[in-house]
This record gives C-alpha cells, sequence and structure tokens, in this order.
C-alpha cells in the first residue's frame, strides 16, 4: 500500500518542482480531499501577489491556495469552509499569509485572525508586516498598525481591516462585518467563541471560514471536539460547501519506516527531515508521535450522535438527584483537575440510608490557591476519611501545598483509579448512588466517555473538563469505601452544606445530628 502510495507521490514531484525545490520528499496531496470544484482567478492572482512579497509556495501550498480561493460562476466563494488538517511544521502559516495579504490588498475585505495563543497571532502578525514593510506600495496603503498585549490590528486606505488575536467571546470588537475568519490552532475551539462571530459574518455579502490545525489528541486537546464534529461530518459527506484537506500517513502503515513520513508531511525534506524525525521519535509516546507527526488524531466522537451510548444514561443520571438523611459514617472528600488545567471539581461523598451521595463544590477554576483552601475548610469542618486525588497531570501541583497544611492526600494508582470508576458505574448501576442539582452532574453526564480499550480496566475520558465531577465523584465513592469505617462514630464531623460556607456539627449522637442534616 505504502509502495503505491509513494510512486503517485513521486509522479506528483516534477522535474520543474525537483528544480525549485531540490530536497523536497513529502506527498504533495492530502490522504483525503472533499473538495466542491475548482475555478476563477483568484487562486492565481493570489499565488503571483505571493511572489511579489517574496513568497514561494510549494506545490501542496499552492493547490491549497487555489482550491480555497476557488470561486462559481456567479463569482462566489465555491467553499464557504476551509479545512486543512496537516502535521505540524509543515507550513499551514504560510498559506494563511498569502490569503490575508490577497483579501487584504486586492479585495480589501475585513478579517479576523485568531488563535489559541497569542504568540501564535503575534508570529503572523509580524511576518506579515515585515513583508508588508518590505515593500513601499503596500506600507503606504496602511494607515493603521497597532499591537499591544493580545492583539493587534490593521488597516489599508482601501478599507481593509484584518485583526490578530486570541479566541475570546469578544473578538471582532469594532467590526460591523468579517469577511473572512481565520480560525488557526482549530483544535482548541469553543462553540462560544464562533457563535459571538456568527452576527458579524452573516453581515458579510460572501463569509468565507478556515479552520487550520494539527489532528486533535483527546488527551492534550479537551476542546477538540469541535473540530472532531467538523471532521465527521465532512467525512460523512454531510458539510455541503466545505474544502476539507487532511495530510497523513496512510492507516496501516508502518510509523517507523521514513517512506510513511514522507507520506504524511508534505514539505518532507524542506521542513522535516529523517535526522530530525528519528530524534523525535525517541522523544514522544507512540501516541504522540502518531498524532504530531503522523497526522493520526485521537479525534472525539461527535456527542448528539442517534447512534451514540452514553456512559451514563442521562435520563436515569438526572434521575438520581435527590436530598438523603445522613446515616453518621465519614464523609470522603475528591478531587479532580481537568489534564489542561482548565476546571476542577471537589466532590463530597457520605453515607445516607439509600447507599452514598454525593455533593459538589463551587469550586470550578483551577486556581491552586482557591483549591487548597476549599480543601483546607472542608477538612476542618467535616474532618473526612480520607482526601483522595489522582497524583499525575495538574493535580500534582497541589499535593506539596496541602502536605504544607497538614492535610495528606491519598494518591491513586492506575489500578484504584479503574477500582474507583468502576465502583462509581456499580453503585450508579444499583440504584444506591445519589446527587446533589449542581447543573454540572448532568453537563458531564452528556459527553462522558471511557478510554479507548478496556483490557486494563474503565477510566473516564476527559473529553471535556466538566468530566472532571464523575472522576472526584469515583475518587470520593472508593475513598468512602476503603476508609469510611470509623474507629469512634461519636467523633464524626459532618457537613450542612459544602466548601466556602461550610456548617458543621458533631456527630454525638449520630442519630440526632443526621436528622439535621441536608445537602
Amino acid at each position: 500500500m505504502v509502495e503505491e502510495v509513494k510512486r503517485r507521490t513521486d509522479s506528483l514531484v516534477s522535474d520543474v518542482v525537483a528544480e525549485e525545490w531540490p530536497t523536497l520528499e513529502g506527498r504533495q496531496e492530502p490522504e483525503v480531499l472533499i473538495s466542491a470544484g475548482s475555478g476563477g482567478e483568484h487562486g492565481e492572482k493570489a499565488i503571483e501577489l505571493a511572489r511579489r512579497f517574496g513568497i514561494r509556495l510549494m506545490p501542496w501550498q499552492e493547490q491549497q491556495v487555489r482550491l480555497s480561493l476557488a470561486t462559481d460562476g456567479e463569482g462566489h466563494w465555491l467553499h464557504q469552509d476551509v479545512v486543512l488538517i496537516c502535521p505540524r511544521q509543515n507550513g499551514k502559516s504560510l498559506i494563511l499569509e498569502v490569503v490575508i495579504l490577497y483579501r487584504m490588498f486586492v479585495l480589501h475585505q475585513k478579517i479576523i485572525f485568531t488563535a489559541q495563543r497569542w504568540a501564535t497571532a503575534k508570529s503572523i502578525r509580524n511576518r506579515l508586516w515585515k513583508r508588508i514593510k518590505s515593500r513601499k506600495w503596500a506600507a503606504r496603503r496602511l494607515t493603521r498598525n497597532t499591537a499591544s498585549a493580545g492583539e493587534a490590528e490593521m488597516e489599508t486606505s482601501d478599507g481593509a481591516k484584518i485583526q490578530f488575536t486570541t479566541r475570546s467571546n469578544d473578538m471582532g470588537r469594532g467590526f460591523d462585518q468579517v469577511d473572512l475568519l481565520l480560525l488557526d490552532e482549530a483544535y482548541n475551539l469553543e462553540s462560544g467563541e464562533l457563535d459571538s462571530l456568527a452576527p458579524i459574518q452573516l453581515a458579510s455579502p460572501d463569509p468565507q471560514t478556515y479552520y487550520t490545525s494539527s489532528a486533535v489528541n483527546q488527551a492534550d486537546h479537551p476542546k477538540g471536539m469541535n473540530l472532531s464534529r467538523v471532521r465527521e461530518k465532512a467525512l460523512a459527506g454531510e458539510a455541503e460547501g466545505m474544502l476539507y484537506s487532511e495530510f497523513r500517513a496512510p492507516e496501516g502503515a508502518d510509523p517507523d519506516d521514513p517512506e510513511t513520513w514522507k507520506l504524511a508531511n508534505p514539505s518532507y525534506g524542506v521542513v522535516a527531515t529523517e535526522k530530525k524525525v528519528r530524534s523525535l521519535r525517541s522523544k514522544l509516546t507512540e501516541i504522540g508521535f502518531g498524532v504530531e507527526m503522523l497526522g493520526w488524531g485521537e479525534w472525539f466522537v461527535t456527542v448528539g450522535d442517534e447512534s451514540h451510548d452514553f456512559v451514563l444514561d442521562p435520563a436515569a443520571w438526572s434521575a438520581a438527584t435527590a436530598s438523603y438523611p445522613i446515616q453518621g459514617v465519614p464523609a470522603c472528600l475528591g478531587a479532580a483537575v481537568a489534564p489542561a488545567g482548565e476546571g476542577v471539581a471537589l466532590v463530597l461523598a457520605v453515607r445516607t440510608d439509600r447507599g452514598v451521595h454525593l455533593s459538589l463544590g463551587p469550586v470550578e477554576e483551577f486556581d491552586r490557591q482557591a483549591v487548597v483552601t476549599a480543601v483546607k475548610a472542608t477538612v476542618d469542618a467535616v474532618d473526612p476519611c480520607a482526601v483522595v486525588l489522582d497524583p499525575k497531570g495538574p493535580a500534582s501541583t497541589i499535593i506539596d501545598p496541602l502536605e504544607k497544611a497538614e492535610i495528606e492526600p491519598e494518591c491513586l494508582s492506575w489500578p484504584k483509579v479503574v477500582a474507583a470508576t468502576e465502583l462509581l458505574m456499580t453503585l450508579f448501576a444499583e440504584g444506591s448512588l445519589t446527587h446533589d442539582a449542581d447543573p454540572r452532574w448532568a453537563e458531564a453526564a452528556e459527553v462522558a466517555e471511557f478510554r479507548p480499550g478496556t483490557e486494563r480496566g474503565r477510566a473516564f475520558k476527559e473529553v471535556q473538563p466538566v468530566v472532571s465531577v464523575l472522576v472526584a465523584a469515583a475518587f470520593a465513592a472508593w475513598g468512602l469505601t476503603e476508609f469510611g469505617i470509623p474507629d469512634d462514630p461519636g467523633d464524626v464531623k459532618m457537613t450542612r452544606r459544602f466548601v466556602g460556607h461550610v456548617e458543621s456539627v458533631s456527630a454525638a449522637p449520630v442519630a440526632a445530628a443526621a436528622s439535621a442534616l441536608a445537602f
């Protein structure tokens, strides 16, 4: 299979290309290309303008420019959405530079360039400014060129305007319409950020949106759900008017074969080389190398599919909302931090006459000091039998502050994480698990998934930060079962409410205290 694709690759690298790019070995076609066609003059004009700015494009980059700027018979964009998925460091940004220059200086349009990080947006802004000021005719047409921390703008005398910014719900300030929206680093994209721009995009007579990204890795990109959804629609043939290009190695190819590296990276030989890739191969995990260098994404499964199997049935989970009197056994506090530190959950598990009740704390943002303060307040008020967490990832950073506050957390190994997950699922299946009315429970049930592969046991895959509430719940329930038998039940403290607004009462006698407690 690889040999067949390699022959196709070799045929595309013509003598002319070999003369201009003598070291270029990467496949110039994407593994997946979905297009409504090509046509119009904008593509060729943009490539010619790029040459005037001193930009040389490789064949695959030229193809992407032509396709993305294709028009129909009435002169409208043939593709309203343009999606380019390509491994890192191949030159996706150069394509965007060419498109921006053309649409600023020839089409005089309103453009917003957004990225996850300001460093990315700032970098492309600085490169464009360097190109513009190198051509006097272009520099003279700029009437405004500002840059500050987190945002930069350029305007021309012809009415073109571009804003470079990180993504937020208020990006696009000062725009009455947006003709071109560029979403770089689209593996980190929230629906709300797009919703905020919808009205001013609709004001454009012919708007267009670009998504550019490397492949999504669920473990590292908790916001990759939106790009995964776009990809699924494209592959299912449900995205009319979309240009979709995905550069990756063919499935089943040998990840250690340099020929596979060439098939995944169109700029191989010019940017990436065998020596560089071998070095990365030794440093990255199997999954990391597959995602970053071969384009083999660990994509999310779109939530909301009719065929989607919920890990926790949302209706049954919502029906488990209740308030039960405490029987007087100790509480246990579970803590979980989202993989990228984008959220935190603190869950208190207590025994009820039905089984185990879960109370979710109000702390949501991962501010280490706030988390430690909340845990300390709960420990002082409730005296839980344990504070349980997984010591990997961002949660590892609160262990030392907790110990300094004289709280020694119970740190779970992988087998215990699995055991905690299985316990939570068993309690739920038995109908002996209840939880409070916090809306985050329902949100988590809607998106919860298990990590792929069950040979090592089930554990929640934190596809979105809110899933941390289920992880913390599992830890709390496990700790309550593991350590929740007090030596002297009369010394147990109980809580009426949760962290931040705690009222505690000593359970002596237990029955009298239990009757007064409510979560």
